[in-house]
């Protein structure tokens, strides 16, 4: 580690080292590669059931509707609320939770716009 910016603040030098900055580099890089992976793990399921919603609707008789109740069937047979399937369950949602939670604390020292975003 070496200084890389330093600057005088109130009489006293104040400095950046290179490890703060490859640190901080490493936390926005996890953080954000774990949102577009949470997000992407959310909308691939989602623009699956319309897709197939739509390809049944266009199979539809015309004037049909296409009820609440055959879009949650929908949706329970392409992502189903199960271990390790697109539609999630109790374990994985609790884990997203805490490791969310403990890259946040882990990291909010070094980058604080983390907790903001």
């Amino acid at each position: 580690c070496y200084p890389s910016i330093c600057e005088l603040q109130d009489g006293q030098l104040m400095c950046v080292t290179s490890c703060y900055n490859a640190l901080d580099r490493s936390a926005r890089a996890v953080y954000f590669s774990h949102l577009v992976c949470t997000l992407m793990s959310l909308l691939i399921p989602f623009y699956k059931v319309r897709w197939r919603v739509k390809e049944e609707k266009l199979k539809a008789r015309p004037g049909e509707e296409y009820t609440l109740l055959q879009y949650q069937e929908k949706c329970h047979i392409i992502a189903p609320y199960a271990y390790r399937s697109p539609g999630g369950s109790y374990v994985e949602d609790l884990l997203e939770v805490t490791l969310g939670f403990a890259v946040l604390m882990c990291f909010s020292a070094v980058a604080p716009s983390m907790a903001i975003t």
